[in-house]
């Protein structure tokens, strides 16, 4: 099928559009421009250079997060104003689970981290491979006992002949904050995301068509970003 993912919930967005051949174009977007102002351009350049008219597509997929409220906020709304238009299917994708897929080869199992509330990360253990699986999560943890959480989480999920020092802890994690970065680095921890990554598009488009073969498709009138925490700004007294 050919179906155009859309990931605006990291800091490193991106649009890409697959196909029986596979990934068949990919248009990066960088959240500091804002992604109110690029998205449309970008999705213009990405059917150009895949040579397909949006007519020809069979779905779109949308990462709902967690993630960026604003970059959330704009990919579902333009997502869902297309697809109510057009009709179009829709798919939506996790982030974390987006992220696993990228890194599905990295080894045996895989952690997806992403920022939760102050002072917290949300944590998803994976088993790698071409099909990945949820073996954990998504957990809040506090980033004072990341380390700890991540090396109980990964031991107990190693086969029983299995040493756990035999295997690199692998953490994919698209925007992790510096401090959080160093103190897993320092633990032992592989990180898999660094400088100028590849945005997610690919996987969310990639993991979107799988669930349109398989005939799954989102409520287009229920469908929700996941934020994974409370806005910054809030009521008083809330």
């Amino acid at each position: 099928m050919r179906v155009l993912g859309v990931e605006t919930a990291t800091g490193q967005g991106g649009v890409a559009v697959v196909g029986p051949e596979g990934l068949l174009a990919e248009v990066t977007l960088s959240v500091t421009a804002g992604y109110a102002e690029r998205l449309l351009p970008a999705l213009e350049r990405l059917l150009a250079v895949a040579d397909i008219r949006p007519e020809t597509l069979d779905g779109y997929a949308i990462s709902i997060g967690p993630g960026s409220f604003t970059g959330l906020r704009i990919g579902l709304a333009w997502a869902k104003g297309v697809c109510f238009a057009a009709p179009m299917k829709l798919v939506l994708v996790s982030a974390h689970e987006a992220t696993a897929h990228r890194h599905r080869h990295a080894g045996p199992l895989l952690v997806t981290l992403f920022p939760g509330e102050r002072g917290e990360a949300q944590v998803a253990l994976w088993s790698g491979g071409e099909r990945v699986s949820l073996r954990f999560g998504p957990e809040r943890v506090s980033e004072d006992a990341l380390a700890d959480v991540l090396r109980g989480a990964f031991s107990g999920a190693l086969p029983a002949a299995a040493g756990a020092a035999t295997y690199a802890i692998h953490v994919a994690a698209p925007d992790l904050k510096p401090s959080v970065r160093e103190a897993l680095l320092q633990s032992g921890c592989r990180l898999l995301d660094g400088e100028g990554a590849a945005p997610l598009a690919a996987a969310v488009a990639a993991l979107g068509d799988r669930e349109l073969l398989a005939g799954n498709a989102a409520d287009l009138t229920a469908a929700a970003p996941f934020y994974g925490r409370a806005p910054n700004a809030r009521r008083p007294g809330t």
